[in-house]
């Protein structure tokens, strides 16, 4: 059926282009919590296919594209308490595992190769009510000849495509001939250090990227902790008493004084930020998803970003700009409306309006 299907191979690297039409068809979604940018949907592509809300209020919409690029639409957070307690749940987990879903089955998933890997729990769980209604969709429209697919989100929209595109790697949905593209914009870090060198691994030459605006700080979230642990093992952090062992006696009392102190203080933040925040978000989790079992949290609580980077800084006009849009406050540099702006501004082109 491949043959019967007529369509344009997308191609590897940052296309403004497409990255436009992927933010004008996020502004679709009806996100509570951003201004929308004032434009129709691209004239050349039509809804779908319109998911139910799934887990914790998550939603996806399928678009196809004139030339059969099909694009993958993960939305954001909405105003529900739901929608905003999956992103206060970030305490870390595995990047490979079973998840107990509240309504009794159970979602199997790998993220990433190496066992280090881990990723942020309330979007781990969100993934897993996603996972099977886009897999479905992707396995449906490939046994009707589709190759091309794009995927997009906006802010935890685009956490979320950073962990469904690894999702999607490793789950045996992605045939050799197929050909997927990420454009995460605005996203929040939704890994540590192992999981985020998987994810630039597999979208290496161009397949996957995050798009920043550089006043933007939901991107610099969640709040992260690095200790010495995060380190890999070969770090003189993490073997201490070997690097010691190089240094006279009188500097080694002081050094090690200093270090321990360090790793302590370290230690005991993170260990603080995994009570108050993980195990008292789970109880609000629970209530919005009776049965889910609870999932066991990690240690560390270190993220990073993860994607191709495609920064976009203030530019003439941009402070005059902010003056009309119709969202103010902390989220003003977070809006679809700033990204158009200064996407338009950095990569300016005459096929988009």
């Amino acid at each position: 059926m491949c043959s019967a299907i007529a369509r344009a191979d997308i191609q590897a690297g940052f296309n403004a282009d497409e990255y436009r039409m992927c933010l004008k068809i996020s502004a679709q979604q009806t996100d509570t919590n951003y201004a929308k940018i004032p434009t129709a949907p691209p004239s050349d592509c039509k809804l779908i296919y319109h998911s139910p809300d799934l887990g914790l209020s998550n939603q996806w919409n399928l678009w196809e594209r004139e030339d059969s690029t099909l694009i993958i639409a993960i939305r954001g957070s909405v105003g529900t308490k739901g929608s905003w307690i999956e992103n206060f749940y970030s305490g870390t987990m595995k990047a490979k595992g079973t998840i107990a879903k509240a309504d009794g089955s159970e979602f199997k998933y790998k993220l990433a190769e190496s066992d280090n890997a881990l990723v942020h729990a309330g979007w781990l769980i969100g993934t897993a009510y996603l996972a099977p209604d886009i897999t479905r969709e992707i396995g449906n429209y490939y046994q009707k000849g589709y190759r091309n697919f794009l995927m997009v989100g906006h802010s935890k929209g685009g956490a979320l495509s950073i962990l469904m595109r690894s999702y999607l790697e490793y789950s045996g949905t992605l045939h050799d001939d197929l050909k997927l593209k990420t454009y995460s914009s605005a996203p929040p870090k939704p890994g540590n250090q192992a999981f985020a060198n998987d994810y630039d691994f597999i979208t290496r030459a161009g397949w996957g990227f995050r798009v920043v605006n550089e006043q933007d700080w939901v991107p610099e979230t969640p709040v992260s902790i690095q200790t010495f642990d995060d380190f890999n093992s070969t770090s003189p952090f993490r073997n201490a008493e070997e690097l010691f062992g190089e240094i006279g006696p009188v500097k080694r009392i002081a050094i090690k004084s200093i270090y321990n102190s360090m790793a302590n203080e370290l230690e005991e933040a993170r260990k603080k930020m995994n009570k108050n925040v993980s195990k008292r978000a789970f109880k609000y989790l629970e209530e919005e998803l009776p049965g889910l079992t609870e999932p066991e949290i990690e240690g560390p609580v270190y993220y990073v970003a993860c994607g191709i980077p495609i920064i976009l800084p203030p530019v003439d006009g941009y402070k005059e700009f902010l003056s009309t849009i119709s969202r103010k406050g902390a989220f003003t540099h977070h809006t679809f409306e700033s990204y158009w702006f200064l996407v338009n501004r950095h990569y300016p082109s005459e096929s988009v309006n």
